[in-house]
């Protein structure tokens, strides 16, 4: 064999060598290509290739797919293949995101818009894409995308929307202020009821836990913690507190709050949300139910309040007594029932009178007893003084 035909085989076996590396790479590169392809398939996306300079395009089947067409169907295709199956009230947000991308405002273009239907109605895309190519002078010259299906989504986004607003409506008609509270980072969100309650506007005290804090009562704050502590550490199935809070104004106001914690997936609290409702009238009225039970309780007198159809709403245990009825008899009677007829005019005018000029006015009639005897009342005092 002579150096020729050596240095022939050397060159020979170069050559198998390379084509050798070379099917390698073509196999690799299908490889690659066919698991890019199954992503693609699996991911269910549309994708885009958008040659910038000159307008050309194209998509693969399922962005097709998504507006109801074969892609034999759209061709040829170029960039008014999208424009024209675009909602034109997307097209300026599109576009100003596009302008972003191209001026390296963003690293990514993504616009979700709508694009017209075969059938005629409207679907949602997710619109994301990069460009690939700048010439020398940073102009985008060639660009990468994908559009993904998302009519579901904004559907249930909407359905969403439309549930919130609705239950928005609901608390703010019954006047229920909201409260949210993320127990990691401290921040808060007061609802605008919320804020009205207290008297302040949506630009006070937006998200301010510090105001909330600052506006309870310095007697009610130990008791407000305590109730939070019990309930994350379980000792009480529910946070529920009554306690005073401090409006804009100075004023303070009674309020119900109740509220639940979201746990995470090992069981620490993360967030608590709730509600708080203006009870100060409740309160008062309790109050003055008490005091007023109270002095029912002590009172020599015979006293009793009767309603605006001349009802008894409430009268001591002395009444019951003389007129031969139990306390719950009296309770669901009328006043005007026990007057002797000779005394109801002059009754009514003093009742009438006692609404008109919100004072006390002296008075005698007769009222009739269960045993069917009159006794006279003197002056508010009932006093025995005969039987008629």
């Amino acid at each position: 064999m002579g150096i020729n035909d050596h240095r022939t085989d050397e060159l020979l076996n170069q050559i198998e060598e390379m084509k050798k590396h070379h099917q390698e790479l073509e196999a690799k590169a299908r490889k690659e290509n066919q698991r890019l392809q199954n992503i693609i398939s699996g991911t269910d996306i549309g994708t885009w290739e958008w040659n910038i300079q000159t307008g050309g395009t194209t998509f693969n089947e399922r962005w097709a797919e998504i507006i109801g067409y074969t892609l034999e169907e759209l061709q040829p295709t170029d960039i008014n293949t999208w424009i024209s199956h675009s909602h034109p009230d997307d097209l300026k947000r599109s576009e100003d995101e596009l302008k972003k991308h191209f001026e390296h405002q963003t690293d990514y273009y993504e616009c979700e818009s709508r694009m017209k239907h075969k059938d005629g109605h409207w679907v949602w895309v997710l619109d994301k894409g990069k460009v690939a190519e700048w010439d020398e002078s940073g102009k985008p010259l060639l660009m990468y995308g994908s559009h993904l299906e998302i009519t579901q989504r904004k559907e249930t986004e909407k359905i969403l929307a439309e549930s919130e607003e609705r239950y928005n409506l609901a608390l703010e008609g019954a006047e229920v202020g909201l409260w949210d509270f993320d127990m990691i980072t401290k921040k808060s969100h007061f609802s605008p009821t919320y804020m009205k309650i207290l008297g302040y506007d949506d630009a006070e005290m937006a998200d301010s836990y510090d105001i909330w804090k600052q506006a309870r009562h310095p007697d009610d704050a130990q008791a407000i913690d305590k109730a939070m502590k019990d309930y994350v550490e379980g000792r009480v199935p529910s946070y529920e507190i009554t306690y005073r809070l401090r409006q804009k104004s100075g004023s303070w106001i009674w309020v119900l709050s109740r509220g639940r914690i979201l746990k995470d997936s090992k069981g620490r609290p993360i967030r608590a949300i709730g509600t708080i409702i203006d009870i100060t009238n409740q309160v008062r009225r309790k109050e003055i139910n008490e005091e007023l039970e109270s002095f029912f309780n002590i009172t020599p007198d015979l006293m009793c309040i009767v309603g605006q159809h001349a009802e008894f709403r409430k009268v001591i245990k002395a009444w019951a007594t003389l007129l031969g009825y139990t306390v719950d008899d009296l309770q669901h009677m009328k006043f005007l029932e026990f007057i002797h007829p000779e005394d109801l005019r002059s009754s009514r005018a003093a009742m009438e009178k006692v609404r008109k000029e919100k004072q006390l006015v002296n008075f005698v009639n007769r009222m009739k007893a269960k045993d069917g005897k009159y006794r006279y009342f003197v002056e508010g005092a009932a006093k025995s003084r005969s039987d008629v």
